[in-house]
């Protein structure tokens, strides 16, 4: 009797029974729609394992070098089902790939689409997100939730128009969504601060990104800079309107206002921030304060209104006239460089495949390589020129950025360049650069070698006093640790040039809010005893000074409170790896030129740890990510920054048990003092 006769006569049987049988009927197919129904049926009895085997012999045996638009079809529904039975057995990233190999064979279907949407997310994987979005939209639905995942992944993939018509969409739907607004402004402040979007195939990877500029100015309908500008100012202003206590989202707002030309706008938002700010109690509020101040006494200069004194407002980075076209198609990359509070801050994208660091330059002399984070579809980098080497550079320079084989990136505004204007600058930095003496990691100008070991035995003079302390008074050992650690054991000294100290000490809790509170103890006893403390904008503690050593710039060392939980390791810098108590006490001593220094029990281990197998072989151009650290390592270690509060209540309790005390030191925060005038904090 024939297959398909028995079929017939068992469609009246039980359907669990009818799919038992099919089975046994179908168990020695081995064709490509035999092997298929197979499947089908044992995906009806949740045989998975077997059903999976079903269609990839479905799959394998149908493979021919120029298949009917029939077979396609069909190849395209078994890869669907085998991705539908594959993400039953929890096989995300092989079910994302059928999906793929579905959509890919036939793209019409919406299963097809929406199975894809599934196991993209599930794999987290922003292309197929975009692929099957895409999918759904053209057969016409849009749902909000659609709009933002694909606004999401476009964002990641850096095709920024397409992120900023995904949002548009979305806020037609849902105009009071703040976060929607919030992202709506900030892309299309992007999208007009580098003049351009990146096209091309979303599946193509960094090699297939294109740069397309946009104009100055065209229709309100149509892209351009203009446009760019007051859709995020709009958004910007919806989005402070609609949460008007997110106090950081006003910056965006009066960097808006002052896109547009609206400096006084822009100087009452930034006032309003920073009043609020006053108020808060989160840990940004450190690093926010002297930006702000920047940005309001700045924009007053510019109208003429001058209330402080700063070189800073005489200084400006300008594209040279005439301002050449921007390049479209495949670049290198794209740099900005701005004059802010700190100093001349540079910050890029890069497009170069396999591009591991790039070389800033002035007048064609380079000044800094810097190395690129390339975590992300687009590499990124950063790099700040200090507010103290300033008065060092040229009157005037061309700033260049350029890739290891020679490649400019492309200046936001167009052209290979930006001019730097420094009218205060006497050009001294020129003859070190020129001379291979590159800017310090820091963003200053490097110490002579005699400087520099000065500077060195100043450090090792303090930690022997700090040392002591921790010691005699705390009954804790205060040992070295990363950079200072690192030069001690591989080098026998400070690593060539190093300036700054890093130590820790071993808290006696496990709970970050416990160690921050015995860190508040420590503060208290540290300022008693005469010495000076602080922490940076970051809210991270803490910094230790001699009180004689507190007008000399950064001379401070960096001590860490080091705790275990977990089974790791905690301490700040976004430092976490598996480790015991035993690893690091008790410690070993040793002599750091002619001081006594403390170190870790398992100095290797932390070593290895922190800077990886190559620890051992020196790296100039070392750089930390916080893109390398995982989210749930940066949230932990967040919990033992200080906050507003904390620092007011330890800010009095010094006050207090310090009172009548002539030989105490004093604490303070970076972030909190005031901005101007000049000179008034430590950096």
């Amino acid at each position: 009797m024939k297959i398909a006769s028995v079929f017939r006569r068992l469609r009246s049987a039980p359907k669990y029974a009818y799919w038992h049988i099919s089975v046994r009927l179908l168990r020695n197919q081995q064709s490509g729609p035999g092997a298929a129904k197979l499947g089908h049926a044992l995906r009806q009895i949740g045989r998975w394992a077997e059903a999976e085997a079903a269609y990839r012999v479905a799959l394998k045996s149908s493979r021919e070098p120029a298949p009917s638009k029939r077979l396609e079809l069909a190849r395209a529904s078994w890869s669907h089902e085998l991705s539908v039975i594959l993400s039953k057995q929890e096989k995300h990233e092989a079910a994302y790939r059928a999906a793929r190999d579905a959509c890919a064979a036939d793209d019409t279907p919406l299963p097809h689409a929406w199975q894809l949407r599934c196991t993209a997310k599930k794999v987290e994987s922003n292309v197929g997100i975009v692929l099957a979005g895409q999918q759904i939209r053209r057969s016409g639905i849009c749902t909000a939730t659609l709009l933002w995942e694909l606004a999401e992944a476009y964002t990641a993939l850096s095709h920024w128009a397409e992120a900023k018509e995904a949002l548009t969409s979305y806020v037609r739907i849902k105009p009071n969504d703040a976060e929607a607004q919030l992202r709506l402004g900030r892309i299309c402040a992007l999208i007009a601060k580098w003049r351009g979007t990146f096209t091309g195939p979303v599946d193509g990877g960094r090699e297939a990104l294109v740069f397309t500029p946009i104009p100055e100015t065209a229709r309100e309908s149509d892209l351009s800079v203009v446009t760019c500008r007051k859709a995020a100012l709009k958004a910007f202003v919806q989005a402070t309107t609609l949460k008007p206590r997110r106090i950081r989202w006003r910056s965006g707002l009066a960097d808006a206002h002052a896109a547009v030309g609206d400096l006084e706008k822009c100087i009452a938002a930034y006032e309003e921030a920073l009043g609020m700010a006053e108020k808060a109690k989160g840990t940004w509020t450190f690093a926010v304060k002297h930006r702000w101040q920047y940005k309001i006494e700045s924009a007053r200069a510019s109208l003429g209104e001058a209330r402080v004194e700063d070189p800073h407002f005489d200084c400006a980075v300008t594209v040279p006239e005439p301002v050449p076209a921007p390049t479209a198609g495949r670049i290198p990359g794209l740099f900005f460089a701005q004059i802010t509070y700190s100093g001349l801050h540079l910050s890029g994208l890069v497009s170069a495949v396999d591009c591991q660091e790039l070389t800033i330059s002035l007048d064609g002399v380079p000044i800094r390589r810097v190395k690129v984070d390339n975590s992300e579809i687009l590499g990124t980098f950063v790099y700040a020129a200090g507010r103290n080497a300033l008065p060092y550079f040229p009157v005037t320079a061309d700033i260049t950025v350029t890739t290891a084989d020679g490649q400019p990136l492309q200046a936001a505004a167009g052209g290979d360049l930006m001019r730097l204007s420094i009218p205060h600058g006497d050009g001294s930095a020129m003859k070190f650069a020129r001379s291979g003496h590159t800017l310090d990691k820091k963003g200053g100008i490097p110490y002579t070698s005699e400087q520099t070991r000065d500077r060195q035995d100043r450090y090792l003079r303090t930690y022997a006093r700090v040392r002591e302390f921790f010691e005699t008074e705390l009954d804790k050992s205060l040992f070295l640790i990363y950079g200072t650690l690192l030069g001690y054991h591989r080098e026998g000294d400070f690593i060539k040039g190093d300036d700054d100290f890093d130590g820790g000490w071993i808290s006696a809790h496990s709970e970050p809010q416990q160690v921050k509170a015995e860190a508040f103890d420590i503060i208290v006893e540290l300022v008693k005893a005469g010495f000076v403390v602080s922490f940076n904008r970051r809210g991270r503690l803490l910094r230790v000074q001699l009180a004689e050593e507190v007008d000399e710039q950064d001379m401070h060392l960096d001590l860490h409170p080091i705790w275990f939980r977990n089974g790791n390791v905690w301490l700040h810098n976004n430092c976490s790896f598996p480790a015991t108590r035993e690893d690091f006490l008790p410690v070993t001593t040793g002599k750091l030129r002619d001081i006594e220094v403390a170190v870790p029990a398992a100095t290797e281990k932390f070593l290895r740890n922190q800077y990886g197998a190559s620890w051992n072989v020196p790296d100039p151009g070392f750089t930390y990510h916080d893109s390398d650290v995982h989210p749930s390592v940066l949230r932990h270690l967040s919990e033992a920054l200080i906050t507003i509060p904390e620092y007011r209540d330890l800010a009095d309790r010094v006050k207090r048990e310090t009172a009548g005390n002539p030989d105490a030191g004093r604490f303070f925060s970076v972030g909190s003092q005031e901005f101007y005038p000049l000179g008034r904090f430590i950096g």
